[in-house]
């Protein structure tokens, strides 16, 4: 893209000495990197509360139930998302039990199964080499690695709609048999990325290859990728599916075609929208060090833009439709962009791929500068933290809640410092010695160091964003007590609980799940697991044990153990519990 094409043996024979012989070994270091990128350290932070507590525990009872195509979440069925995700959580959990590694674990193993398509398109389009570059990128950029290493879907759909774009270029690449073979797989694709997350699946990756066959002038595309048999198999992937869960649940089809994906898209019923070019900046902060380099690496691509080849053509479709498409939705959250990172990876990479090959040309001196700006930004942000580290307060007591201890963000910043000014001292050495192998390395390890040195330290923070201590104090307060959430609902309580519990609410809302309020919604008699306030008093008189209230405001538990003679105890900061024993109960 940046330069004439070049064969691979010309192009690691360009470099000399040194150069050339860290080029050689490049893509065998890539295997490690990858490793520990997506699962060094993999469980060593508490599941985060809400996305990842609330993910989890459907898992959980997934497994607990054996369930395939209805998840629940403490007990009730759960239709926000299909059940595909969930059930490779809890057959994780069926084969290495519940821990937050076994959680996790999918999440990374599907995003090591995208880097592993990456690599393989990228190797047959440009050669081993910028498919290792490309590979590495992808992993360190952080939007890409963090979805890779909690628990949520997005990597899931990520396979399934990076399948299904890199099918249908191949589609087109192709004639005869090979053609139909590389379209029916772009469909099937497509199908099982709408199984793990609904319609986006399909539109997607399809908005994506449109624009992509526009941008080729190359209508008649259109019409092979939309042709009868890959309808057929498009449907016959996703409608075993939607009618086994509508038989179920005949309420599901208004609900998932209308309340869910319509008014995500229409409105702003989940309260997410954002402005129009929202996405603009989430790209450049989610994708740093590596968006410092795409300023130059656009500059230089409308430069050589009359020799672009048509994979390049696929890559710059990618970024700028997925943008454009999530744009248009009233919804917008971080993670709808997570492949943007696989398509802006493959193009930094050919921007690395220029540099390395001609280490005097326009694309080494554009990394040459992104690497000094790199280590200049580092040095400044690791100096700022190391101040923290010797007057404590001054930046923490600012990020912290005002609940929390600055000194809980102590240790994590003093690690992130040493980091920072560590890789920063690292990009300035590269750009000094004017390697576009150290560059690289430099804007790829400050990720593997957060890994490697500020687990620990991120943990104890994390701690207080999870539902893990709190169930720890719940059950040192009363071991194996029925649990009562007051008008509140942590998302990860039953997961860490292992049990359901009880939430009392006036509509459900306290869940954040859009179809169990749905549901609430249409049904007057509402299940066991979700109590009107009116009913709580009958449901304790009935009970024979001790039984836990919860509440994450202190005023709306006191009343209830004014009433019953009980004890309120914080047992964690903005988190309150009182036991009703039988006899008080009755």
């Amino acid at each position: 893209m940046f330069t004439d094409p070049i064969p691979p043996r010309a192009q690691t024979g360009s470099a000399s000495g040194a150069e050339g012989r860290a080029l050689s070994r490049l893509w065998v270091l890539v295997l490690p990197l990858v490793g520990l990128l997506l699962f060094a350290r993999l469980g060593v932070l508490p599941l985060v509360d809400p996305d990842e507590g609330r993910n989890s525990s459907v898992g959980l009872e997934m497994h607990q139930s054996g369930a395939w195509l209805i998840p629940t979440y403490n007990g009730l069925p759960y239709l926000d998302k299909p059940a595909f995700f969930f059930k490779a959580v809890a057959l994780s959990i069926d084969a290495f039990g519940w821990s937050e590694w076994s959680a996790r674990l999918p999440s990374a193993v599907f995003g090591l199964a995208v880097l592993a398509m990456l690599y393989l398109f990228c190797r047959r389009e440009y050669g081993r080499r910028p498919a290792a570059v490309a590979v590495m990128i992808a992993a360190s950029t952080p939007l890409f690695l963090a979805f890779s290493r909690i628990v949520i879907p997005d990597m899931a759909l990520a396979v399934f709609v990076c399948g299904s774009i890199f099918a249908g270029y191949l589609a087109e690449a192709s004639a005869g048999g090979r053609r139909r073979a590389w379209h029916a797989a772009a469909a099937i694709a497509a199908g099982l990325a709408t199984v793990v997350k609904g319609p986006v699946g399909f539109l997607l990756p399809g908005f994506v290859l449109i624009a992509y066959h526009l941008f080729r002038r190359e209508p008649r595309a259109l019409l092979r990728m939309l042709g009868p048999l890959n309808l057929v198999l498009f449907l016959a992937t996703v409608l075993p599916w939607f009618l086994g869960v509508s038989s179920i649940h005949p309420d599901f089809p208004h609900y998932g075609l209308v309340v869910e994906s319509l008014s995500r898209v229409s409105s702003d019923s989940l309260g997410r929208s954002k402005p129009f070019y929202y996405f603009g900046p989430i790209v450049l902060g989610t994708c740093f060090a590596w968006s410092l380099l795409y300023p130059g690496a656009i500059t230089l691509m409308w430069q050589r833009r009359k020799r672009l080849k048509d994979v390049d053509r696929l890559f710059i479709a990618w970024a700028v439709a997925s943008v454009v498409f999530f744009s248009l939705s009233k919804s917008k959250m971080p993670g709808y962009v997570l492949t943007t990172s696989v398509a802006l990876a493959a193009l930094v990479a050919r921007l690395f791929e220029s540099a390395l090959a001609h280490p005097t040309g326009p694309a080494a001196r554009t990394v040459r500068r992104a690497t000094l700006a790199l280590g200049a930004l580092l040095l400044l942000l690791g100096s700022v933290l190391a101040l923290e580290h010797v007057q404590p307060g001054l930046i923490a007591s600012r990020l912290v809640n005002h609940k929390a201890e600055p000194q809980w963000m102590a240790p994590l910043i003093k690690t992130v410092a040493l980091c920072m000014l560590g890789t920063g001292a690292l990009s300035l050495f590269a750009s000094w010695r004017r390697s576009a192998v150290a560059s690289l390395w430099a804007f790829s390890v400050l990720p593997l160091c957060l890994i490697l040195f500020a687990m620990e330290d991120a943990a104890t923070y994390a701690q207080w964003q999870s539902s893990k201590g709190l169930v720890e104090a719940l059950e040192n307060l009363a071991p194996g007590a029925p649990v009562v959430c007051v008008k509140a609902y942590p998302a990860g309580i039953t997961g860490y609980l292992g049990r359901p519990v009880i939430l009392v609410s006036e509509t459900g809302r306290q869940m954040r799940s859009n179809y169990i309020l749905y549901a609430l919604e249409q049904d007057e008699q509402w299940p066991a697991a979700v109590l009107r306030p009116e009913e709580l008093e009958p449901w304790l008189a009935a009970r024979t044990d001790e039984v836990v209230l919860l509440a994450k405001r202190l005023k709306k538990l006191e009343p209830l153990a004014l009433a019953h003679s009980a004890e309120i105890v914080e047992i964690r900061p903005g988190w309150w519990a009182a036991i009703v024993a039988p006899e008080e109960a009755g």
